[in-house]
């Protein structure tokens, strides 16, 4: 499945995600004093992989293609994506926001690519991305706000600042942007949180989708999908350590926790 990456850059160096530099690369940036920028596709990398799409298919004809980005609200990736489109206008192509990021976006993928292999149409396969960026559910421990206020996706979390120095902040990403949850005291109330959090939003006899999303913080990821498994009946479960431009984004030990109904 094609990706196009975001970019990463350190010290002027401009680095594309999971290509020219690991999430662990990032850690050790990180954990060395660097801080990132982190810059969207440009409209000609979206332009590539859309005629390699088109040049790939069988017999000369190009199938449908459903583009689906991180958030419109957090990155411009998804104006990059129009652009392409306007330059392509022999393909029918559609971009879908998914409202969120990391593997909230990634469930929206696997779910549309499942239905496209299922052989669904692309108004179908649209219509299942789509609903299933309405029922995601995406929270986060990020014990050090000073990597996201530093990369501008705050948000409301920014009245955070400074109050949270003995306190594990957990945030949410609702209508594609970062916004406050809540305020634990210790960094195993924040993670307990995010499992109780997805308890409030879904009944526990529905079947589920998880993923633990963590930077640095596999024990921590693991512990809250453990916790998630003995409150849900999950079809699926899944523990990642975040990509390169996320890991930028929300630094060391941060833990996600991206839920979806099956």
């Amino acid at each position: 499945m094609p990706v196009v990456s975001v970019y990463t850059t350190f010290d002027g160096v401009a680095l594309r995600d999971g290509v020219d530099i690991t999430p662990e690369g990032v850690v050790e940036k990180l954990r060395a004093g660097q801080m990132p920028t982190l810059s969207q596709p440009s409209p000609g990398d979206f332009y590539q992989v859309y005629r390699g799409i088109a040049e790939r298919a069988p017999g000369g004809k190009a199938p449908p293609i459903v583009s689906i980005h991180v958030t419109a609200k957090l990155s411009g990736t998804q104006n990059s994506a129009a652009l392409a489109r306007r330059m392509c206008p022999d393909l029918d192509i559609t971009i879908v926001d998914s409202g969120t990021g990391s593997m909230g976006a990634g469930f929206m993928v696997l779910k549309a690519a499942r239905a496209a292999q299922a052989g669904m149409d692309r108004d179908q396969v649209v219509a299942i991305a789509r609903r299933a960026a309405a029922q995601a559910c995406f929270y986060l421990l990020v014990p050090d706000l000073a990597f996201i206020h530093h990369a501008g996706r705050l948000g409301k979390a920014a009245v955070w600042l400074g109050q949270s120095l003995s306190l594990a902040p957990v945030l949410s990403v609702s209508d594609g942007v970062v916004v406050p949850y809540r305020l634990s005291r210790s960094k195993d109330r924040a993670l307990h949180a995010l499992a109780t959090a997805a308890a409030r939003r879904y009944r526990r006899d529905q079947p589920m989708w998880a993923a633990a999303v963590h930077v640095d913080a596999e024990n921590d990821a693991r512990l809250v999908l453990d916790e998630v498994a003995g409150l849900f009946q999950l079809e699926e479960k899944h523990l990642r350590h975040a990509g390169a431009a996320v890991s930028a984004v929300l630094g060391p030990g941060t833990v996600g926790l991206c839920m979806l109904p099956a």
